[in-house]
């Protein structure tokens, strides 16, 4: 009869105790580093409350590798949640000058937030590389005149009164090389003007159609404005949109 040695048995029990407790051990470490990336996360969220630097921007410095190389950049900072970009648009090239379309936009905020875009009209000059801002506050619309001589556009900002906000609205022309900039509407548009719409130039080129909004249901009306710089406005229409 074959007995066995009942000695190694608490041996045998006390390694598989110890094999257990590691197990334990690897499972804590595994929940504590996912308990440190939550944490890391929600601490880098809370930084999003923290106010920036005035003039604060997560654009390089751009630095062309050619004259009038346009800038074209997108980022994006998860910490800060704050996304930036550029794009910029060649509407005319001239021998000497390239007409340029800036647009910028800001967003910041992880689960609910503010935005921001903004619009320019630049000329850069092909033989200094030197860009130069044109227009502000500009409407991302372009009509050309019909001997391609012209560029028509608007801008539209928002101004504070003592009475409230007003909106301001011009009207211009700017030559393709970028060397002329004229203002149209030199009279003023009509009073409660809230919006603008150019469509098209008249075929002789005297004439910008366009629709204006005085704010109401049905408050868009057909106009045409003089291009010659004197400021003339003409109802067509009311009500035509």
């Amino acid at each position: 009869m074959i007995k066995i040695n009942p000695r190694p048995l608490p041996f045998i029990l006390i390694l598989c105790f110890v094999v257990i407790l590691l197990i334990i051990a690897g499972l804590n470490d595994a929940l504590r580093v996912r308990v440190s990336a939550m944490t890391a996360s929600a601490a880098a969220a809370t930084k999003t409350n923290t106010p920036l630097p005035p003039n604060f921007s997560l654009l390089p410095s751009f630095t062309p590798s050619y004259d009038c190389e346009l800038e074209n950049v997108d980022i994006y900072d998860a910490q800060l949640c704050r996304n930036e970009k550029v794009e910029e648009t060649s509407l005319a090239e001239a021998a000497q000058s390239v007409l340029i379309q800036r647009h910028y936009h800001m967003g910041a905020g992880c689960w609910s937030g503010i935005s921001s875009d903004t619009y320019e009209l630049r000329a850069c000059d092909r033989t200094t590389g030197k860009t130069k801002t044109l227009t502000e506050h500009l409407i991302p619309l372009f009509v050309p005149s019909p001997d391609g001589k012209w560029l028509a556009y608007a801008t539209f900002q928002w101004l504070i009164a003592d009475d409230g906000a007003i909106a301001a609205i011009d009207v211009y022309r700017v030559s393709r090389d970028g060397a002329t900039v004229q203002q149209l509407d030199t009279n003023g548009l009509p009073e409660r003007t809230v919006g603008i719409d150019l469509k098209r130039w008249s075929t002789d080129g005297n004439w910008l159609e366009m629709q204006l909004w005085d704010g109401t249901e049905n408050g868009w009306h057909a106009h045409r404005l003089s291009t010659d710089g004197k400021g003339i406005v003409q109802m067509i229409s009311k009500a035509s949109r």
